[in-house]
């Protein structure tokens, strides 16, 4: 359910998406009818993660701000064969998202991604390497910089 106060927006009109497809996503409440994990249409789209029922969807059945989270691969949330396509996006105090991708290979890319933007979202620090700071502003005309 797309929390309140969120609008919903159709899967196709998602702007900025990053990576998208369909993951198998765990159920909150573990049921006892074995319906553990739901196939999800899911997408990151700059750093908010959504998911749908399908890519037709013309809403949400929720989103999340990756912003503070975490990501890894997790062999152990499956005992079957795809065990090594499961990946989870944690923080502390806030619920656990976990999936399973297609493939180890497809999981892998997705944690690749997720991880890439987190990074991102976390360098407001200035890099310890000089190296670094100084190629910001190679190919850029910056009068500031130069010293009168």
């Amino acid at each position: 359910r797309a929390s309140v106060g969120s609008p919903g927006i159709p899967a196709q009109d998602l702007p900025f998406v990053i990576k998208a497809g369909y993951l198998e996503k765990r159920r909150k409440d573990h049921s006892f009818l074995g319906f553990e994990w739901q196939k999800r249409w899911c997408a990151l789209s700059k750093t908010v993660f959504y998911y749908y029922g399908s890519d037709k969807d013309k809403q949400q059945k929720g989103e999340f701000a990756i912003d503070g989270y975490d990501v890894r691969m997790n062999n152990t949330l499956r005992k079957d064969g795809k065990k090594d396509c499961c990946f989870e996006i944690c923080a502390p105090d806030k619920r656990i998202y976990q999936f399973t991708a297609a493939s180890p290979k497809d999981a892998e890319e997705w944690v690749q991604q997720l991880k890439f933007i987190l990074q991102d979202l976390g360098s407001d620090v200035i890099p310890e390497d000089d190296e670094e700071r100084g190629e910001l502003y190679d190919d850029v005309d910056h009068p500031a910089a130069v010293s009168s």
